[in-house]
C-alpha cells in the first residue's frame, strides 16, 4: 500500500468509495433513511457531492490509498490557518480493505501534512451511529469534547408553538 496525494484520475473511484461505505454513517444517509429521497435524490449523490466540493477546495489536503495502482481509500481536508487547526471532513476505506490499516494510513498522512503546515490541533467528527470511529479515533490521540444533534423535518410538518 501507498499512500500519495491526490490527482484528478482518482475522482471517479473515491465517489464510487464514498457510495459504496458512508450509507450507515453519513448523515444523509440516515435522513433518508427515515424521510426517503429528497426530490428524488439518493443519499449517494448527496454525499459524492459534498466529498467532491471537499477535494475541488483543498486537493493538496486529499490524501489517498492505492494498492495495485487502484485507489482503495481517501481523506479529506481542511486547514484553518487561524486557529491552526487541521480539519479531517472525511475518511473512507473500500469495504474490502477496512480493518488492514489503510484508515490509519490516511489519516497519519493528514496528520503529517497539518503539522508540515504548522497546524497544532486537529480536529475531526463523526456520529454516534459510527461505533468503528468512536473506537478507532481516540487510539489516533483524538479526545471527544462534545456530541452534537442532527435534527430533520418536512416543512409542512412544521408545529407552530
Amino acid at each position: 500500500m501507498i499512500i500519495r496525494r491526490y490527482q484528478p484520475s482518482d475522482r471517479p473511484r473515491l465517489l464510487e468509495i464514498t457510495a459504496e461505505v458512508f450509507g450507515p454513517v453519513a448523515i444523509v444517509g440516515l435522513i433518508e433513511q427515515q424521510f426517503g429521497l429528497r426530490n428524488g435524490v439518493p443519499w449517494q449523490e448527496c454525499k459524492q457531492a459534498e466529498v467532491a466540493a471537499e477535494i475541488a477546495a483543498h486537493p493538496p489536503g486529499t490524501f489517498v490509498a492505492e494498492v495495485e495502482g487502484e485507489p482503495v481509500g481517501y481523506v479529506t481536508t481542511e486547514l484553518d490557518r487561524q486557529t491552526l487547526t487541521g480539519h479531517v471532513h472525511n475518511v473512507a476505506v473500500a469495504a474490502d480493505h477496512q480493518g488492514k490499516g489503510v484508515a490509519k494510513a490516511i489519516l497519519d498522512a493528514a496528520l503529517d501534512y497539518f503539522q508540515a503546515e504548522g497546524m497544532i490541533y486537529s480536529q475531526i467528527e463523526t456520529l454516534t451511529c459510527n461505533e468503528r470511529g468512536q473506537a478507532f479515533y481516540p487510539r489516533l490521540g483524538y479526545r471527544e469534547v462534545g456530541r452534537k444533534i442532527y435534527y430533520f423535518m418536512r416543512i409542512a410538518d412544521r408545529r407552530r408553538i
